[in-house]
């Protein structure tokens, strides 16, 4: 397969695959479905047998379909090697490191931690990508990104968590909210009565609270649901009601007392944890290695 498997048809059925329809593959592409039909015909062909399933008007991969597509991720993450090696040997004069995280991150990374790293290696180019905790799952897994930061993530096969830091999930409100009173750790239960402003279930923050109703047996009913941190935030500054997030997510705002914030008395809060991720088996460039550093020891959900 190494030598035989054209590239340029292996790169077209590739993204049929992963956008799940020929027709959204060519979009991304930007030529016509009827040339991506074709390029993958012939890959079938080259490779005499069957890589899609054609399923009304998507395609999802064979068996065989998804060999290739682990032997084309593979052979881009041979060639992202290829490139960390050259780039050790220039020194770090030039490069580029891909970051997925969670938008909660956002604000800690650009606080500082960024802006060292572009002064000391002014070179490398950056790709700062926000996304859920399952698409920066998927982002790192599928090596579209080197690092991820995520915030609460489950038990997954090859990711691999460079750095951990307890960073225990509180419930934030406005400096005029009734729960500034008081600073003790509050029970599930206490919180049903305020308006909550909550995230999708693709968000960590969102998953941890499903859990939480399901251990503790109680059922909140969000007025606003958002994928959207920042909106999260002024949700709760402007008074309108509760949210929840971990503390190093509302730094600037508890330093400028337009946040406040509280305990939640569950394991599951008190002990949830912000991961900085890799796949297993990736090797870092040495830009993202650096990276990877710099993260580990300025940042806030890090520190």
């Amino acid at each position: 397969m190494y030598r035989s498997v054209n590239p340029t048809r292996l790169v077209y059925f590739y993204e049929a695959a992963r956008c799940g329809s020929v027709r959204a593959a060519a979009d991304v592409l930007n030529v016509a479905p009827s040339a991506v039909t074709r390029q993958i015909q012939l890959l079938e062909a080259e490779l005499a047998t069957p890589l899609l399933d054609r399923r009304g008007r998507g395609v999802v991969p064979t068996e065989a379909g998804e060999l290739v597509i682990e032997f084309y991720r593979e052979q881009e993450a041979h060639t992202a090697d290829l490139q960390a090696r050259l780039q050790s040997l220039r020194g770090m004069r030039s490069g580029h490191v891909s970051v997925v995280l969670g938008e909660g991150f956002i604000a800690d990374i650009l606080a500082g931690p960024l802006a060292r790293f572009c002064r000391q290696h002014p070179g490398i180019k950056l790709s700062l990508d926000s996304a859920g905790t399952n698409e920066v799952i998927r982002k790192v897994l599928e090596d579209e990104a080197e690092i991820g930061l995520v915030y609460n993530p489950p038990a997954v096969p090859k990711l691999v968590s460079r750095s951990i830091k307890g960073q225990p999930m509180k419930v934030i409100f406005g400096a005029d909210f009734a729960l500034r009173a008081a600073s003790d750790p509050l029970m599930a239960k206490d919180l049903l009565q305020y308006p909550l402003a909550v995230t999708y279930p693709t968000h960590g923050v969102r998953q941890l609270l499903d859990v939480l109703e399901f251990t503790e047996k109680v059922r909140f009913d969000p007025v606003m649901t958002t994928n959207s941190i920042a909106t999260l935030k002024q949700f709760a500054k402007s008074g309108l009601g509760i949210a929840f997030l971990p503390e190093f997510a509302i730094a600037a705002e508890l330093e400028a007392g337009e946040l406040f914030c509280r305990d939640v008395d569950h394991p599951l809060f008190l002990n949830a944890e912000a991961h900085l991720v890799t796949r297993a088996g990736r090797r870092l460039s040495i830009a993202a290695s650096q990276m990877l550093q710099v993260m580990t020891t300025q940042m806030r959900a890090f520190r």
